[in-house]
């Protein structure tokens, strides 16, 4: 099996019935998905989730089958079919994609819609149609048999959610209701990181840190475990330094895949220390960029909000 830690990524590489490039781009828009049918006026909601090997997945039911979906906010879809453990039809292709991990993913729709799909205790949805599904078979063998698909940006960012890892729970909250105290007294928060959207929709959250005077650019992805890239000259540096431990591993998410995992110490944002980020998945690469993913997320409760492009960090 494909190394998985990198996270889960769709890239679409080209759309039927598209003859240029700005073509291309807008049908991906109107065609996968609407996002105005993905807001719930229903106040704040909480979904547990069990944490497999550093994912988040949340128990769902799609029509009559029960399973699991992946919370990936770097997946732009509210919601991502694996049509091989739900049977969907390929009425529609709608483009190739490409997973983090590598591999290829052929994107359909299928005319007839998804009757009910429930998450926890009263989100529920009915009659959706339009949203894309792939072949996510290697995910069952990576994570969980049961692999509904994946939960992403296009569901998410309608709220502000607030990610605890100790309690195995997301909590949901209205954006046009003030937060609960606690999350916004000064006393509860290590920092509020204003981010760059990037990525298709501004998915992907973009954080400038430093480490001494170096500077390196994170990204936040629930999808990914913790990764990091570096030029061959920041790590040798940082290595001199004392901030960068690398070590050979053997496996990941309980699977046999050789990998250079590193630690690294002396994280800062705007001069706000970070917690040491320990077992990312190292590379030596063109950038320095590490992913804020399950390693580095787990060390706080973590406050999402795309409005007001911020990630606030809170005590655990």
């Amino acid at each position: 099996m494909k190394n998985l830690c990198i996270g889960l990524i769709c890239v679409l590489l080209f759309i039927c019935n598209a003859s240029s490039a700005s073509e291309q781009k807008a049908t991906t828009a109107h065609v996968a998905f609407a996002y105005n049918q993905y807001h719930l006026d229903c106040g704040t909601f909480d979904l547990p989730f069990h944490l497999i090997n550093g994912y988040i997945l949340v128990p769902a039911k799609v029509n009559n089958t029960m399973g699991k979906f992946l919370f990936d906010t770097a997946t732009e879809f509210p919601f991502f079919f694996n049509r091989h453990y739900l049977s969907l039809q390929k009425d529609k292709f709608l483009g190739k994609g490409k997973a983090a991990s590598g591999q290829i993913l052929e994107l359909y729709i299928q005319n007839e819609a998804i009757t009910s799909l429930q998450l926890d205790g009263d989100v529920h949805f009915e009659e959706l149609k339009n949203l894309p599904h792939a072949d996510f078979s290697f995910l069952e063998v990576g994570i969980t048999p049961d692999f509904l698909g994946t939960m992403g940006y296009g569901f998410v960012h309608n709220y502000a959610f607030l990610i605890n890892y100790d309690h195995q729970n997301i909590t949901f909250y209205p954006l046009n209701r003030p937060l609960p105290a606690q999350l916004t007294e000064a006393k509860n928060i290590i920092a509020t990181m204003h981010y760059t959207p990037t990525g298709a929709y501004g998915k992907m959250p973009q954080i400038p840190l430093q480490i001494a005077q170096h500077r390196l650019s994170g990204f936040m992805d629930t999808g990914n475990l913790g990764t990091l890239e570096l030029t061959p000259e920041l790590r040798d540096q940082l290595i001199r330094e004392g901030k960068l431990h690398i070590e050979t591993g053997s496996h990941l998410s309980a699977t046999y895949a050789p990998h250079i995992r590193a630690t690294l110490k002396g994280l800062y944002y705007q001069g706000i220390p970070l917690d040491t980020v320990y077992n990312l998945h190292f590379t030596v690469g063109k950038e320095n960029r590490v992913g804020m993913g399950y390693q580095f997320l787990r060390n706080y409760q973590t406050l999402w909000n795309y409005q007001q492009q911020t990630v606030t960090l809170l005590k655990r």
